[in-house]
């Protein structure tokens, strides 16, 4: 009681709930989000820090006479996506006042009618000139949420874009032949091609603004330019154009590259 009474003193929790949009179907909820925001806080000030808690919190009396509630509060799933949609609310706040784009992580305890229990779910609130751009992981790792999703889960999806580019890029999807092995070897030979271009960006522009640029993009900047070629039995030469734009990305890729 004494938090709650000190809130009203405050007003802390009627202000905050005012600054909160809520895009929820309004005839459909039975919680406000002042009642979910004093729930959430109310439970913090006593210890219960896991949302998880309040499937049983939820139907305490002393927890409900401080929400002015005699019926059973929110779930734990309710306060979950009360939570997620505070942090998009936050970052377009802080986009609203510096005009640049603001990321914000956090997590969430949620569990789907069909999961047997509740998951760790991080939370990417991200807002860009654009609009939003929110993220959700599913995840059993430990760790902070912002390096599990910058460091584990940006990467793995960073290879999947370098398996993907191989069809449109390196052919890969070009099966006319109808015996699977000629098929087969295509697609090899596709999958070494990538190989010799993932190693020339890997090692040879790292650093540069093509180090993540995809093999057709490295292909049409840096292999497929036009040069003129002197050959005598010492040497071969390759005079490039002065004007091409590239240059520099070139001639560091082969320093780089060379033996």
């Amino acid at each position: 009681m004494l938090v709650s009474e000190q809130d009203r003193r405050l007003g802390l929790t009627t202000r905050i709930a005012r600054l909160l949009d809520d895009p929820r179907r309004q005839a459909s909820c039975q919680h406000s989000k002042l009642n979910l925001l004093r729930q959430r806080l109310h439970a913090l000030c006593l210890g219960h820090e896991d949302p998880n808690d309040h499937d049983e919190l939820r139907h305490d009396a002393a927890l409900q006479t401080a929400v002015d509630r005699d019926t059973p509060l929110a779930c734990a799933s309710t306060l979950c996506r009360f939570e997620a949609q505070a942090l998009p609310d936050e970052a377009r706040g802080r986009h609203e006042e510096s005009g640049e784009k603001q990321r914000l992580f956090g997590e969430i305890a949620y569990q789907a009618q069909t999961w047997q229990r509740p998951r760790r779910v991080l939370v990417k609130a991200e807002h860009l000139v654009g609009g939003a751009n929110p993220r959700y992981v599913v995840t059993n790792l430990e760790g902070d949420p912002q390096e599990l999703y910058d460091q584990v889960y940006c990467a793995r999806g960073e290879m999947e874009n370098r398996i993907r580019e191989q069809r449109p890029d390196l052919f890969a999807d070009l099966a006319g032949c109808s015996p699977w092995w000629p098929n087969r070897s295509l697609m090899l030979t596709g999958e070494l091609a990538h190989v010799l271009l993932e190693q020339i960006r890997r090692h040879g522009l790292y650093g540069t603004r093509l180090a993540r640029a995809h093999v057709g993009t490295i292909r049409l900047k840096l292999l497929r330019i036009g040069a003129v070629i002197l050959r005598n039995t010492r040497r071969v030469v390759f005079m490039l154009s002065g004007s091409c734009p590239y240059q520099d990305l070139f001639r560091l890729a082969v320093q780089r590259l060379a033996p």
